[in-house]
């Protein structure tokens, strides 16, 4: 089964999302008819649909992926054989050098491929610890100078 349900977002809200903004010259159609044509019950109409809702969210760097469906691999829906993926081209990539391409990969327990968010867990994680070390150090110290008076 491939979901889209891990997508979804909260606090995302049409007026909010749409005020002051115009429909870019390359669309073939108005966001309010954005899921018109889908077969999917789930996709959602206009502003709440959630591959617009995918696409649009905004991007921290300038090389970027966005996730497109999860396969529940729970379910064995993909029998051995030869698929065909057919991309349509719906937006222009080439003014601005950009490309497009379809990557099948797996998360696992560190996340995607971009491990930048781990290492500086793992280091900043790793220094508060040896600081809170030293600060007990410290204490032990300071504690045991002092003179009990018996």
């Amino acid at each position: 089964m491939i979901s889209r349900e891990p997508l979804k977002f909260s606090g995302n809200l049409p007026e909010k999302a749409s005020k002051g903004t115009i429909q870019p010259p390359d669309w073939r159609q108005p966001i309010c008819q954005l899921g018109v044509h889908s077969t999917d019950p789930d996709v959602g109409l206009g502003f709440e649909n959630i591959d617009f809702m995918v696409w649009m969210k905004v991007a921290a760097l300038p090389n970027f992926r966005k996730l497109y469906r999860i396969l529940n691999r729970q379910v064995d829906m993909f029998s051995n054989g030869t698929y065909q993926l057919v991309i349509n081209y719906n937006y222009p990539v080439y003014m601005y050098d950009g490309d497009k391409s379809f990557i099948i990969t797996s998360e696992n327990w560190v996340g995607p491929r971009n491990l930048f968010l781990p290492v500086i867990y793992l280091v900043v994680g790793t220094f508060l610890l040896l600081v809170t070390i030293l600060f007990i150090l410290i204490w032990l110290k300071q504690r045991l100078s002092r003179v009990h008076p018996t």
